[in-house]
């Protein structure tokens, strides 16, 4: 047997057992996805081998998609995460980032581009997270006693929150497959929804 017909088969059965490994993760996502969807009225749409199942929900006038992505396509990240993403246009030229303090690719790389670290909140909160923003007065109205307490409970090692450009993206280590995790990551991003539009009301009102 030549080595390239070796090789050809290794490569198969490593996209076999791929195909196989990401099946059983959709099947474990997509249920939850979808008692998350009875739930709270949402949508989902199932999974392929190609993509993970997403979950469509409303709250408040905002649109958030719940999904998981690939690891490897995001700065800092190795493994595959589970997500919620929404959009706050009217805030494009805000930015933060909070990270559970790692030795981290992205700490790395926002060190080299001079992020500006915010220290806010209480010591235990200091001592857990990493944040970084381009404005201490934004980031101080959002992050409130009750999103740090709530972020201190998040028991995931590698919660990332971003918000840049409008978007906010909150992520966690892993393809999330139990209720506990969904309800976790859906509430909290509700909670940063809701101080995002009392800041941006604020900013209406001195208009």
């Amino acid at each position: 047997m030549s080595i390239y017909l070796i090789l050809i088969i290794a490569i198969v059965l490593i996209i076999v057992v791929s195909a196989f490994v990401k099946g059983r993760a959709n099947k474990g996502m997509l249920q939850a996805l979808k008692r998350q969807a009875v739930k709270r009225g949402g949508d989902v749409k199932g999974g392929t081998l190609l993509y993970y199942p997403r979950l469509s929900l409303e709250f408040d006038g905002v649109s958030f998609i719940i999904s998981a992505m690939p690891g490897g396509g995001t700065r800092g990240r190795r493994g595959d995460m589970t997500y919620v993403d929404f959009s706050v246009p009217s805030l494009q030229d805000q930015f933060f980032r909070i990270m559970r303090k790692s030795e981290s690719v992205q700490s790395a790389i926002d060190s080299l581009l001079s992020v500006k670290e915010i220290k806010i909140g209480n010591e235990e909160f200091v001592r857990m997270f990493k944040v970084k923003g381009n404005d201490e007065y934004f980031i101080s109205e959002i992050l409130f006693p009750e999103i740090q307490n709530d972020l201190m409970k998040c028991t995931n090692k590698q919660l990332d929150i971003k918000f840049e450009k409008g978007r906010f993206l909150l992520s966690i280590d892993g393809i999330a497959t139990s209720d506990q995790d969904y309800d976790k990551v859906i509430e909290t991003s509700v909670l940063f929804l809701n101080r995002l539009k009392k800041y941006k009301g604020r900013l209406s009102g001195r208009r």
